[in-house]
């Protein structure tokens, strides 16, 4: 289950331990938007020279793979609140997948709608939205 909370943070769970990614900086939220783009540009990359009819779906597919595990860890490293196993293949597979495209997409929309969340700790508010 993926929890999109109002304050900006994302959290899911993966093998019952609960993985948070914090309400970005603006500086935090350009990496993510650029490390995107670099993997749409890396997949176009990938099958550019590829006739449409001959392209190695498998070969497509793990690069995707290989492309979204860096943005994800990247990203991760970068907000996170929580620590992804090691191991790759504990990560959901949602995370990194074809469909992952899409669940980045909507971390990133997520983030545009509440860019400037509030932040807390346990003991009090440590950001406000201007």
């Amino acid at each position: 289950m993926i929890d999109w909370r109002k304050d900006g943070d994302v959290a899911f769970d993966i093998g019952g331990k609960e993985i948070v990614w914090q309400s970005p900086t603006a500086g935090q939220l350009r990496k993510a938007k650029n490390g995107l783009g670099e993997m749409a540009d890396a997949l176009q990359a990938l099958v550019a020279e590829q006739d449409a009819e001959k392209i190695d779906i498998e070969a497509r597919n793990a690069g995707l793979l290989e492309l979204a595990i860096v943005w994800v860890r990247a990203t991760h490293l970068d907000v996170g609140k929580g620590n992804l196993p090691k191991n790759v293949d504990d990560w959901p597979h949602w995370l990194t997948m074809l469909h992952g495209f899409r669940f980045a997409q909507k971390v990133l929309e997520h983030w545009g709608t509440h860019p400037f969340a509030l932040k807390t700790t346990t003991e009090e508010q440590t950001e406000t939205a201007p």
